[in-house]
């Protein structure tokens, strides 16, 4: 057995003493054990793509501003490519570091590991709109976060609700300013 696994096992004993139902479990441990699921890919991934949102909304937002006081050209205009498309491909340590508490708030406030939380979201009962993703359930959960965000970003447009992350939607708030 690959030590990944077994430390995600271990995690997955935890969850289950600390109230995990047994039903996910033992789907949890089939997927750790076939190398479909690991605890640790997977918060990244979320992370990464809670971070990639919020900064760029923010550098878009710059964008915007400097064009409407300053008569800065936008760089996406006359382009084909997705105004997303023209933000730098590095982001910020400042970005990351918002990701990471936000995520922890959800944590906090939802008692389910970020993980767990997408689990239950990519298995929530009904239509998803698109297939889910790590990536973009950490791009849903930054916009549901950030102040002022564009509400079809949110996860429960395009995804059917779910527990625990439904009972606390709208409760989670942070802006970021880059």
């Amino acid at each position: 057995m690959h030590p990944q696994q077994r430390r995600d096992l271990a995690h997955l004993r935890q969850l289950v003493q600390r109230g995990l139902p047994m039903h996910y479990y033992v789907e949890l441990e089939h997927l750790i054990l076939s190398g479909e699921f690991t605890f640790s890919d997977t918060r990244a991934v979320i992370l990464h793509g809670m971070a990639r949102a919020v900064y760029v909304l923010w550098w878009m937002n710059e964008r915007q501003w400097l064009n409407d006081n300053k008569g800065t050209a936008l760089p996406w205009n006359g382009s084909r490519k997705a105004p997303e498309e023209h933000a730098p491909k590095s982001t910020p340590a400042s970005a990351r570091k918002w990701a990471e508490d936000v995520l922890t708030e959800y944590e906090q406030k939802t008692g389910v590991p970020a993980e767990l939380l997408y689990w239950l979201a990519e298995r929530a009962p009904g239509t998803h709109e698109q297939p889910p993703t790590p990536e973009g359930f950490g791009h849903a959960l930054a916009m549901e976060a950030h102040v002022g965000s564009i509400s079809a970003d949110r996860w429960f447009n395009s995804h059917p609700p779910f527990e625990p992350l439904a009972r606390v939607a709208g409760q989670i708030e942070a802006d970021y300013w880059g």
